[in-house]
Order: C-alpha cells, then sequence, then structure tokens
C-alpha cells in the first residue's frame, strides 16, 4: 500500500460515525473550514460588487433617452448586456460560496468526500514522506504538529502567502482598468471611432480580473488555511 493509500484509508477510518475523539483531526477539520470559509468571504464580497455593479448598470441603461436626440443605442446596449454579464457572473459565484458554505459549516462531511482528492505519491520520494508524517500524527491523535509536519506547512505559507498579496494588488489594478474601459464604453456622448477595440480591451481585461481574482482566492486559502491544504494537494 502506497502512502496515499495509507493515508486515505487512515483519515476514512477516523471520519467514521462511532470512531473516537482524536484532536489532531479535529484540528485538521478547523483548518478546512477555515479554508472553504476564506472563499465565502472572499468570493461573496465579489458576489455583492458584481450585483450592485449589475444593478447599477441595469438601472443606468434603463434611464438612457431614446427617439430623436439620444445617445447612440450602442451606448445602452453595452450599459444593458453589462449590466446581465455582472449578474449572471454574480449567480455563478453565488453558486459556488454556498458549496463552499455547506463545507465551512460542516467540515466533517466535507473533508470526507474530499479525502479521494489526495494526491498520489510514489515511494521514496518527499511527497510520500510527507503523507507519512501526517498518517503519523493523525494516528497519535495529539494536536500538537510535529516537526516534519510542521516545516511542511510552514514552506507552504512563506512560498503562497507572498503570492497571495501579489495577486491581490494585480487584481486591484485590473479591476481600476476594467472598469475606466467599460465606462468609456456606456458614455452616451462618447464617439464611435474605435469601439470594437474598446470593447475587446474591456472583456479582456474583465477575463483578466477573474483569473486574477481566483489566484488571490487560492492564495489566500493556501496561506490562511496550510494545513488542509498541504495534506490535500501538496
Amino acid at each position: 500500500m502506497t502512502s496515499d493509500d495509507a493515508l486515505r484509508a487512515l483519515l476514512r477510518d477516523l471520519l467514521a460515525p462511532g470512531s473516537s475523539a482524536n484532536s489532531a483531526l479535529d484540528r485538521l477539520l478547523a483548518d478546512y473550514a477555515t479554508y472553504h470559509l476564506v472563499f465565502v468571504v472572499l468570493a461573496g464580497a465579489l458576489v455583492l460588487g458584481l450585483l450592485g455593479a449589475g444593478g447599477s448598470l441595469l438601472r443606468r441603461s434603463r434611464r438612457m433617452r431614446t427617439g430623436p436626440g439620444a445617445a447612440h443605442p450602442s451606448a445602452r446596449r453595452t450599459s444593458f448586456g453589462l449590466g446581465l454579464g455582472c449578474v449572471g457572473t454574480a449567480a455563478l459565484f453565488a453558486v459556488l460560496v454556498a458549496a463552499n458554505a455547506g463545507n465551512a459549516l460542516d467540515p466533517r462531511q466535507g473533508f470526507g468526500g474530499a479525502v479521494a482528492e489526495i494526491r498520489p505519491s510514489v515511494v521514496g520520494t518527499t511527497r510520500a514522506a510527507e503523507q507519512d508524517a501526517f498518517a503519523g500524527w493523525l494516528r497519535s491523535g495529539g494536536e500538537r504538529l510535529p516537526a516534519r509536519v510542521r516545516g511542511v506547512v510552514e514552506r507552504r505559507v512563506a512560498w503562497q502567502a507572498p503570492k497571495a498579496v501579489g495577486s491581490a494588488l494585480l487584481f486591484g489594478v485590473s479591476v481600476w482598468l476594467t472598469v475606466r474601459l467599460w465606462r468609456r464604453l456606456i458614455e452616451p456622448d462618447r464617439a464611435l471611432v474605435g469601439r470594437r477595440a474598446r470593447l475587446s480591451a474591456a472583456v479582456a481585461s474583465s477575463g483578466a480580473s477573474l483569473v486574477l481574482m481566483a489566484m488571490t482566492i487560492g492564495n489566500t486559502q493556501g496561506a490562511v488555511a496550510p494545513l488542509a491544504a498541504t495534506l490535500l494537494y501538496g
């Protein structure tokens, strides 16, 4: 039996109904709950922001004048389409927030399903040794991390925390740029020259913002809840 198979089997035994109390498992489950709570907080903030922006854009499109002397209809269509896009994206993220909230509230059930995601390892590799260390800690039942596990967790924080900060800063810059690009497109009196290029730039910037948001969430999860992330993903 490989290290990852042994670790999965051990975790399933510890998570089984009627199993005895285990402080190591309790600490792991608390960290797993925090991992998903980070997603709920950050993605939840994104959902609220998108809903606010979407509602504002939809109201703006309805207020735009129609008929002679009105702004070009492309500005109204852009405002309406962007508003729908914001609301639709918010709905998708809301589903993910709800799923992660369930894991945060009931980490035992969620972690039981995540055990299968433990990355495979090859005998004699560093990953196999780390999994053996995790298994030894869980068998001990103690809350205190052994040196090998603590070292692996600290290394994850050391490289993922700076990435979380960096991706958050880039996300902020990308959002600022995206807002400026879309504002230029929905201004009623804006000239139509170069509109297609500006629209392409705005769409690309929006996509980049979503990617950077995902990176920010993932890196923050790993930095704030490194124990569960390290056990599951290495």
